[in-house]
């Protein structure tokens, strides 16, 4: 009785799914840089790719077991699952897996379709015909002056969808605007950062890579970035003390090939994560989609379909923004911040660049950055040196503006690890924007910060000495964590993981920055509003910068 009831079930899906009509999903404005390109070629014929999320199962649960391994003190901590009990905890029901494959049949998409994150996700890569007469649509090519798109315009989705599919990738998203690389400012006998001077700054010693292949690295590169290997070779030779000549080389490239020459920010990523911890393998993950959510669902998606995984990710990307403007859609959001939740289950640490426009502040609302206002990473700010003198006292970033503040997104709820270190800035702080402009109960960021100016990098062979931001602070911690694995490691201990639940229980493993603010822009140039340092956690710096030894030593405690 209960398979046939299952059947009528099924045929009555089908049927749901082949007249029903669940909702029309709107294009979004298409953002001021943009324009639609009215006279093309037929594009019919031209393959894309979407991708379909799947309703999640257990995710109630996913978020104990998150916290249960996060969290010091507790009996499950650093007990991470494996990928494939991450992926059979989540897995999508039956019954959604045949409804959506019986829209695919209908569709004739179901042999363009492939299964991608975990089982979770379903990939299609199939003609702009196909898609525009499986969702009623009609797609056109938009261009920003530099790249072109396939965007479609207002969607149907089919009844069926609805309970089943919780996100669609591919339809409307657009790369980020290119912003200028951050190039810090010449100062009169200022600081230089390399390797040393970090690790001397940040007492980074005693631990060193052994080249274990269950302890790796990676930074995630998207967008066009390209690295040409040779850069970190004579960057090593030049900054990196003692190294052995394999240091310097990538143990593994994913998802494309290195290029014949350097964009600055891989460059940056690439030799500061390996130069702080030479003889950590270290991978170069690159995603190309030109797409900035769908960027991240299928960087995300093949983390969730590799069985060996790096311990350490660092990702210097993100917007500070409204992120409809780069046709994010909330469902894809949520769609990837589960991901990020799987992640950290499996023990991998996320990383990521809290970016470098200050408080983002346009005329109704402070932005901070996501994905580094996900609940689910750690989020790294950037700070300078008091009057540009190496040796002097930390301070917030004075050529650009930490980016910090609080998610309009994400509640505190799914943060508690930092509500009572936010609450105490939100009683006392000075000069804040107004209470409109900002969600008082977000998820604040960063968590942390490190140095983010005048970096020497090696790109194409020659030296950029001013190279900065937060895109520089993020690589570093990411290294430390790699170095504090290591040990654990040797220790018989697992990988750090989601680290912040362990940040925030351990204030004395950091420096308190208490001057400086974020009230600047990109370029410097001061802005209305923002946030300022202060005693204890704020906005600009988060906790402060690392102290290694006290971070390792209540590493290990653990």
């Amino acid at each position: 009785m209960n398979e046939i009831k299952l059947l009528l079930i099924v045929c009555f899906v089908a049927l749901l799914c082949s007249v029903g009509k669940a909702k029309i999903v709107n294009t979004p404005t298409l953002h001021k840089n943009w324009k639609s390109l009215h006279f093309v070629n037929d594009i019919s014929s031209m393959k894309m790719s979407v991708t379909l999320v799947l309703k999640h199962s257990n995710l109630n649960k996913l978020d104990k077991v998150l916290l249960d391994v996060s969290t010091p003190g507790l009996k499950s901590y650093g007990k991470h699952l494996t990928i494939d009990e991450v992926n059979d905890l989540t897995r999508p029901s039956t019954l959604t897996y045949s409804t959506v494959y019986d829209w695919l049949k209908i569709n004739n998409l179901a042999k363009k379709t492939t299964a991608v994150q975990g089982g979770s996700a379903l990939k299609i890569t199939a003609t702009v015909s196909d898609f525009e007469d499986a969702f009623n649509t009609t797609f056109e090519m938009v261009t920003d002056g530099n790249n072109v798109k396939t965007r479609a315009g207002d969607y149907v989705l089919p009844k069926c969808f609805e309970g089943n599919v919780v996100a669609v990738f591919g339809m409307h998203g657009l790369p980020l605007p290119k912003n200028k690389f951050i190039q810090t400012k010449a100062v009169a006998n200022g600081f230089q950062v390399t390797p040393m001077l970090l690790k001397t700054t940040y007492n980074v010693s005693g631990v060193k890579g052994s080249g274990s292949k269950t302890n790796r690295q990676a930074v995630g590169e998207y967008q066009g970035e390209t690295f040409k290997a040779s850069d970190n070779t004579d960057f090593f030779n030049q900054y990196v003390s003692g190294a052995k000549p394999e240091d310097s080389i990538l143990y593994k490239v994913v998802g494309g090939k290195l290029g014949a020459s350097s964009s600055l920010e891989p460059a940056l990523d690439v030799e500061y994560i390996m130069g702080v911890s030479p003889g950590v393998l270290t991978e170069y993950w690159e995603y190309q989609q030109q797409d900035f959510c769908y960027d991240l669902q299928q960087f995300t998606a093949k983390i969730l379909d590799t069985q060996d995984l790096p311990n350490v990710f660092s990702i210097s990307y993100g917007w500070q923004g409204d992120l409809s403007t780069v046709g994010c859609q909330p469902a894809e959001v949520e769609a990837v911040e589960i991901n990020f939740q799987k992640i950290g289950a499996l023990g991998v640490s996320m990383i990521v660049a809290s970016q470098d426009s200050g408080a983002a502040c346009d005329s109704t609302t402070c932005w901070a950055s996501w994905p580094g206002t996900s609940p689910y990473v750690t989020s790294v700010g950037a700070t300078s040196f008091e009057g540009g003198q190496s040796g002097k006292p930390e301070m917030a970033s004075v050529q650009f503006g930490s980016g910090g503040g609080f998610s309009t997104r994400f509640e505190r709820s799914n943060a508690k690890w930092q509500d009572q270190v936010v609450n105490n800035y939100l009683a006392s702080a000075k000069g804040l924007p107004p209470k409109s402009m900002y969600s008082q109960n977000g998820r604040a960021c960063p968590d942390i910060s490190a140095l983010g100016e005048n970096y020497q990098v090696i790109a194409n062979g020659e030296l950029q000495p001013h190279a900065g931001g937060t895109s520089a602070s993020t690589p570093v911690f990411a290294a430390m964590v790699s170095l504090i694995n290591e040990e654990r490691e040797k220790q018989g201990k697992g990988s750090m993981g989601f680290l912040n639940p362990f940040i925030y229980a351990n204030p004395q493993a950091f420096t308190d920055i208490t001057q400086g603010s974020n009230k600047i822009d990109r370029s410097g140039q001061p802005t209305e509003h923002g946030y300022d340092t202060a005693v204890g956690w704020d906005p600009v710096t988060g906790l402060g910068t690392p102290l290694f030894e006290q971070l390792l030593s209540a590493a290990l405690k653990n």
